[in-house]
């Protein structure tokens, strides 16, 4: 059975949003799809003004190298770990 992730009620995706802490699960929940993205993107200025400026520091770092495939990496400084993309 496939699940419909996409459908899910506007308001379970706003309950969740708003348990959302960290920026960086905040971005992996805009990227499951459209429509998350679109209650995410909703969501932004009301999850800031609830926030403030409590978020740990984010760094993201890009190399671009003649020659060599470009990557960007991305470090939550909250769990010191580190996420790649390409």
């Amino acid at each position: 059975m496939d699940s419909d992730w996409a459908g899910l009620p506007q308001h379970l995706l706003d309950s969740v949003v708003d348990r959302l802490v960290a920026q960086l699960d905040f971005a992996r929940f805009s990227i499951v799809c459209m429509s998350w993205h679109s209650v995410a993107k909703h969501n932004q200025s009301h999850r800031a003004k609830l926030l403030g400026r409590d978020q740990p520091p984010m760094l993201m770092i890009s190399t671009d190298q003649e020659g060599f495939q470009s990557e960007t990496k991305m470090i939550c400084m909250s769990r010191s770990k580190s996420k790649f993309s390409n």
